[in-house]
């Protein structure tokens, strides 16, 4: 049973004392919630520090057109200080009901079956593990701080010595930090079972969003802003650096465009043999009923199993980037849609062109960013040559 606090704010007392009274208690199977109240709006935004989630009144006396919002301002000092997420709670919400997304929740009071609508936010919200992400991310750090220097540093002084000055243990402790983010790490964290420890969740191939004033890297992927197609950066990162008093060397960018997983021929042929599957068994299923024999077409559909299975051997290749090097695949996720990298499809644009008329997306993290360059690497540097007379051979054998 998960703990989660909850801070009501709120300037009417009868409210509070109603919600008080009603609130607190399980939620779902796996949480219990346990409520505070505050009264004033101007103390919201500090105190919700020290919870895990924040119900907010909008309005200071009535809820009506030309009241006093003072809630929209609590949400902002929130934006501007602390992460804590809200559900906004009020008699008129029309100014934040479009606010409604995986963070924030929308509760209108008054409305048909209002206690229960509020809890399904609540629990919505919480069960994302956001809220207590924050706490648990501290938790780590500490832990992290507390092992570094105890068992590394101070055990280590004859390396770290206490008379010399050395700035690099702060940067040190970070690189640490961030190597100790191992997927079992990142899994205790979230408390995520559905973390495989080996496969690869789609989440982990996108570093998003990308910082605009960063330069240009190889394994970015940006999308045209007038046809809207999807490209990848091929060129070397460090040809985009900008050495002083030297020019870019990157005056021309190479970029490989994706195609959407719908649209490639693994897909559609899966589709296609789906469909006729789903075909033959509402035909077997329309003889069944009229008392005819139906064996031809059950081994039609033995054969068409058989298909389905070559071809998802193929569509599983794809996916894993291993049914050729000309292809890369790029897990879907909330920002960006299955999509395929075609080596053949390839495009140069300015530099300049790249800065004005791209927009950026993402950037494949490390080691999909330099698989995906392995891979376009093997595809270009590959010798072929005429396929061998086996007959020949075999023939030559006397086999």
């Amino acid at each position: 049973m998960k703990d989660i606090r909850v801070l009501y704010v709120e300037d009417s007392a009868r409210n509070r004392e109603d919600l008080k009274a009603l609130l607190p208690g399980t939620l779902g199977d796996d949480y219990r919630i346990s409520l505070d109240c505050e009264e004033s709006f101007e103390n919201a935004a500090k105190k919700s520090r020290d919870y895990h989630l924040l119900i907010l009144d909008l309005y200071q006396g009535p809820a009506t057109e030309g009241g006093v919002n003072l809630g929209e301002r609590v949400f902002e000092e929130i934006k501007a200080s602390v992460f804590c997420p809200i559900v906004f709670y009020s008699g008129n919400v029309l100014s934040v009901k479009d606010m409604r997304s995986r963070v924030i929740g929308v509760v209108r009071k008054g409305e048909d079956n209002e206690l229960e609508v509020l809890k399904s936010e609540i629990l919505r919200l919480i069960k994302n593990g956001i809220p207590t992400l924050r706490e648990k991310v501290h938790v780590a750090i500490d832990e992290e701080f507390r092992r570094f220097f105890w068992e590394t540093i101070q055990k280590r002084n004859d390396i770290f010595k206490a008379d010399e000055e050395d700035f690099s243990l702060g940067y040190l402790l970070l690189r640490n930090f961030a190597d100790a983010l191992s997927k079992d790490y990142i899994k205790a964290i979230l408390e995520d079972s559905s973390i495989m420890d080996d496969k690869v969740h789609p989440m982990e191939f996108y570093i998003y969003p990308m910082e605009k004033a960063r330069e240009f890297e190889c394994g970015e992927i940006v999308i045209h802003k007038e046809n809207r197609d999807v490209f990848v950066i091929l060129t070397p990162s460090c040809d985009f650096i900008k050495r002083k008093g030297k020019k870019r060397k990157a005056e021309h960018v190479l970029l490989a465009k994706t195609v959407l997983f719908t649209s490639t021929s693994e897909y559609k042929s899966l589709v296609d043999i789906n469909n006729q599957i789903a075909e033959n068994d509402k035909r077997i299923g329309e003889l069944v009923r009229e008392a005819k024999a139906t064996e031809e077409l059950r081994a039609k559909r033995e054969e068409l199993e058989q298909t389905k299975g070559k071809k998802i051997s193929s569509f599983k290749q794809l996916v894993n980037s291993g049914s050729s090097d000309r292809f890369f695949f790029l897990p879907g996720t909330p920002f960006i849609e299955d999509r395929v990298i075609d080596f053949q499809d390839k495009l140069t644009v300015s530099y300049e062109s790249l800065f004005n008329d791209f927009e950026r997306l993402a950037k494949l993290d490390n080691p999909y960013a330099q698989s995906m360059i392995s891979s376009f690497i093997r595809y270009y540097n590959r010798i072929g040559f005429p396929d061998i007379d086996v007959d020949f051979i075999i023939g030559r054998l006397g086999l």
